[in-house]
């Protein structure tokens, strides 16, 4: 995820985004804009620098870990 090669596209340039930026928008939801327009390419291939990234590595550490990713920051990296 990381290294931007998952193969998923932005979602921040997605005129749904972009004529709602005061909204609050739920992981999911971004994700689900983000991959309305399809892939950028097969998981491993090209780099493709996309923020959506960051919201699915956000979801995995909360799944695994159980606790929100801010949680998570502030125990294993802030404090």
């Amino acid at each position: 995820m990381l290294g931007h090669t998952s193969g998923l596209g932005e979602y921040n340039d997605k005129p749904a985004v972009l004529s709602d930026s005061h909204r609050v928008w739920t992981a999911p939801e971004l994700i689900a804009v983000a991959e309305a327009d399809g892939r950028t390419g097969e998981p491993g291939s090209a780099y493709h620098y996309a923020n959506t990234n960051y919201v699915v590595l956000g979801e995995i550490v909360e799944q695994v870990t159980g606790t929100s990713w801010s949680d998570q920051v502030r125990t294993r990296i802030a404090e």
